[in-house]
């Protein structure tokens, strides 16, 4: 029977559920070596019958099947959907309650997978904070452990030897013969009076333009250079060939009046 007549009524299904209440491993669905597929088809097909029996819709066990796992689908799913709005609110949102299917439905459910595990609890989370005893407020231990960095006029004795009227700023811009251009030379003055001298080498950096005008230029005069190639490799190649076609015709010549003495010859002997 696959033909779908009528929509199953209200009677119908509240007996389908009672007939999966007497059966625990049908309901379950799960198959072992006592309860094979076979068992399960032939105990639906005895439901389909009897439903079919009923006034109302008449389906195949495949179809009844279908309707009570639609029907269990729906119903856990709005009693997960009531359950989440009243935790929302405190139980105060107004809701559309179950119906008289959906609460027999409702037994045929596993609390679990609609409640969750209630049995769970929660458990309190604490913070500790580690603060020192000698910071007597906030605001105390927030100024001590901030640093204030202010600025600091080392002065040097000048020598009285160097005249002042020659002494000169250095150029902006180092001279072409000037070290500066090999490396930087930077003076710390020390607490001590001792002057200390670092040098920090500076490697000039090519940007990513100026490496792809290089290798584009390296690739042109590649190209260049392939080119001059084959146009030599052309011209030694015209040129032997050309030696080769004065040579053949030279051949032909010298072979034409040897013919030609020979067709003399002929006429002469006629």
């Amino acid at each position: 029977m696959s033909d779908v007549k009528g929509r199953a009524s209200i009677d119908q299904m509240i007996a389908l559920n009672g007939f999966l209440k007497l059966d625990p491993q049908l309901l379950s669905g799960k198959f072992s070596a006592s309860f094979t597929f076979k068992t399960a088809q032939k105990r639906w097909e005895e439901i389909a019958n009897s439903l079919n029996a009923m006034p109302g819709a008449v389906k195949d066990w495949k179809k009844w099947r279908k309707t009570f796992q639609d029907n269990r689908t729906k119903t856990k799913t709005k009693k997960s959907a009531i359950l989440a709005a009243q935790r929302s609110t405190g139980k105060n949102t107004p809701i559309v309650p179950l119906t008289t299917l959906e609460n027999d439905t409702l037994e045929l459910i596993n609390s679990t997978s609609v409640e969750g595990h209630t049995g769970c609890l929660v458990s309190n989370v604490s913070f500790l904070f580690d603060i020192d005893d000698e910071a007597t407020s906030p605001q105390e231990y927030i100024e001590d452990s901030t640093r204030v960095l202010t600025p600091v006029i080392i002065e040097k004795p000048i020598d009285d030897s160097v005249d002042n009227d020659f002494i000169t700023s250095p150029p902006l811009f180092p001279l072409q013969n000037s070290p500066l251009n090999d490396s930087c030379t930077q003076k710390i003055e020390g607490s001590n009076g001792n002057n200390k001298t670092i040098k920090h080498a500076f490697k000039p950096k090519k940007s990513c333009a100026a490496r792809r005008l290089i290798q584009g230029n390296e690739s042109t005069e590649k190209l260049v250079d392939l080119g001059e190639r084959k146009l030599l490799l052309k011209k030694r190649y015209n040129r032997d060939k050309l030696l080769i076609l004065k040579d053949k015709n030279i051949i032909l010549q010298e072979k034409n009046i040897i013919l030609q003495r020979i067709a003399v010859s002929l006429e002469r002997l006629l």
